[in-house]
């Protein structure tokens, strides 16, 4: 399943005010034949931990004549379980890991120590591995999965006249406010287009 398949499935569902994190789940439950089961963990954070992971599973199969699936693990850090709207956007960000290719995958200790020097020491544009670059990209995949163009567009008018500004639609959304205006930018209609037609 490619992004603009799940995201498709997405603007299928009952039009909704708010998109939750357990729908974009059941989405990709129902209908990614790569992923087994999709569940979610909290971990106990730690010096150095991130707010969220994604993890594949070894490849399983239920019979010989069944496609090889992967379960998957999105994990939270139980340090910001208190922060509803950070919650939301790590967690739909990590999930969206479903979609990367498999050069794009952290499945190392060597890629995974990689992607941790390149977040930590933010690298210029052509200097950055496959994982970091999949890694910011399902942010923006996130981001157009809780925020469609179906809720957007109720917003843009009174986002331009400024009449609603980023914290009351970041509460309204259950979003951080950078995530809602980075959601309300430019980049927004350049994202969609690549990703989700």
């Amino acid at each position: 399943m490619l992004f603009k398949d799940f995201f498709k499935c997405l603007s299928e569902k009952p039009f909704t005010n708010l998109i939750e994190v357990d729908t974009l789940a059941d989405i990709v439950n129902l209908h990614h034949f790569g992923v087994g089961t999709l569940t979610f963990r909290n971990f106990p954070d730690f010096q150095g931990a991130q707010p969220g992971n994604f993890i594949w599973l070894e490849s399983d199969r239920t019979s010989p004549y069944e496609e090889a699936f992967n379960d998957a693990v999105v994990f939270v850090n139980e340090n910001i379980l208190d922060d509803l709207p950070t919650v939301r956007i790590v967690a739909a960000k990590e999930l969206m890991h479903v979609f990367d290719g498999a050069e794009q995958r952290a499945n190392s200790p060597e890629k995974f120590k990689e992607l941790l020097e390149e977040i930590a020491s933010s690298p210029a544009r052509n200097d950055t591995s496959p994982q970091y670059d999949a890694d910011r990209v399902a942010l923006w995949k996130a981001i157009l999965a809780l925020i469609p163009p179906w809720i957007r567009e109720q917003f843009v008018d009174a986002w331009d006249k400024g009449d609603i500004k980023a914290p009351e639609l970041a509460r309204r959304l259950v979003l951080p406010e950078e995530v809602v205006a980075a959601a309300m930018g430019r980049y927004y209609s350049v994202y969609l287009d690549r990703y989700a037609k």
